[in-house]
């Protein structure tokens, strides 16, 4: 008989009771795509780790505060979100964002590619309003849909995607200033 791995929600009910395993198993789970959006956030990896196990302490301890149970990775982000605003409110500027990791089957073509979009697109991020930034890193680098950043970030439904519009548009613009084309 296959034994069918449990869903987040099963784990919540289970973290919710006390189970240290369901909580090493969400641990597990989520803790690469918790740590990458921190890092990408904060750009800086140390403080990034901290978030991540901060944020992981205030879900073993708060399990219990969340209402949907299948929101769980929405509710996580958004704790980690607000634990990485905290940690950078006193900070001015960010760091360049973290390089993707190098896969075994590029070749230098493309992992050179890859770093020079990476580097243009940490520039651009720069260039515009650091709420923006949270949404484009939120919904195209950890591919949340509109209502889970609505969920994470505490805006309207609306509002993320008039913000999204936004961001894309003033990241146009970056780029477009960047090389000196008009629009």
């Amino acid at each position: 008989m296959i034994q069918q791995t449990p869903s987040d929600t099963d784990l919540v009910r289970s973290l919710r009771s006390g189970s240290r395993d369901a909580f090493e198993e969400l641990y597990l789970r989520h803790k690469d795509a918790l740590y990458d959006y921190c890092s990408r956030l904060l750009r800086d990896d140390v403080q990034a780790e901290d978030v991540v196990h901060d944020s992981f302490l205030t879900v073993w301890r708060d399990a219990s505060t969340l209402n949907d149970l299948g929101s769980f990775r929405s509710w996580m982000f958004s704790v980690a979100r607000h634990k990485a605003l905290n940690a950078n409110r006193d900070r001015k500027s960010f760091d360049e964002l973290s390089e993707d990791s190098m896969r075994d089957d590029d070749d230098p073509h493309s992992i050179f590619v890859r770093r020079e979009q990476a580097a243009l697109l940490s520039e651009l991020l720069e260039m515009i309003r650091p709420a923006y930034k949270d949404l484009v890193l939120l919904k195209d680098f950890e591919n949340f849909t509109y209502a889970e950043i609505a969920k994470i970030t505490g805006l309207s439904l609306p509002s993320v995607r008039i913000h999204l519009f936004r961001a894309r548009k003033a990241l146009a613009k970056a780029y477009s200033k960047k090389h000196g084309e008009k629009k």
